[in-house]
C-alpha cells in the first residue's frame, strides 16, 4: 500500500526547478545566438525536450523510491510527472511573457514586420496580411503566450509522462492467498 505523501508538493518542487533550468537556458540563448536563427530554435527544442524527459524520470524515481517505499502505480507515476511538467511549462511561459513584454518587445515587433513583408512578397493582399498580423498579435499577447506554452507542454508532457510512467512504474506485489 502506498504511503500518504503529497504528489503535488513533489511535482511542484521538481517542476519549479525544471522551469528555472528552462529560464536559464532561454537567457543563455538570448546572449549566445541570433534568436531567429535555425540553430537557436533547434537547440531550444532539443534542450526543452531533454529537460522535460529528465524531469519526468527524476520526479517519478524520487517519488517512487524516496516517498513511496520503492513502489508506484502507473497512474500515480503519470500524475506526478504530468503535474511537474505542467508547472515547469507554466514557469517557462511566464518567463516568455516577461521576455515578450519587458526584455525584448522590439524583437517581436521586427519579426511581425518581417512576416508582413514576406506575405507581401508572396502576393497576399493587404486585408489578408492584416488578418494574419492580428492572429499573430493574439497568440503573442500575454494570455496567448501563457496558454499556448502550457498547452504545448501539456500535449508533449502527456506523451512523455505516459512513456516514462509505463517504464518506471513498480506496482506493489499483491499477496498470494
Amino acid at each position: 500500500m502506498e504511503n500518504k505523501v503529497s504528489t503535488f508538493n513533489t511535482a511542484t518542487r521538481y517542476g519549479l526547478f525544471a522551469g528555472l533550468i528552462l529560464i536559464v537556458w532561454s537567457l543563455i540563448t538570448m546572449v549566445l545566438f541570433d534568436r531567429s536563427s535555425f540553430i537557436a530554435s533547434f537547440l531550444g527544442i532539443l534542450v526543452t525536450t531533454a529537460v522535460t524527459i529528465g524531469l519526468s524520470v527524476m520526479v517519478i524515481n524520487f517519488h517512487r523510491d524516496k516517498e513511496l517505499g520503492g513502489y508506484i502505480s502507473f497512474s500515480k507515476a503519470f500524475v506526478v510527472s504530468i503535474l511537474a511538467i505542467l508547472i515547469a511549462g507554466a514557469v517557462s511561459s511566464v518567463f516568455s511573457i516577461v521576455d515578450r513584454v519587458i526584455i525584448s518587445p522590439e524583437f517581436y515587433e521586427s519579426a511581425k514586420d518581417e512576416m508582413a513583408l514576406m506575405y507581401e512578397d508572396m502576393g497576399m493582399d493587404d486585408e489578408a496580411i492584416d488578418m494574419a498580423i492580428r492572429m499573430v498579435e493574439v497568440v503573442q499577447s500575454p494570455i496567448g503566450i501563457f496558454f499556448t506554452g502550457v498547452l504545448i507542454f501539456a500535449f508533449f508532457g502527456a506523451i512523455i509522462s505516459l512513456i516514462t510512467a509505463l517504464i518506471l512504474k513498480n506496482e506493489e506485489p499483491t499477496p498470494d492467498f
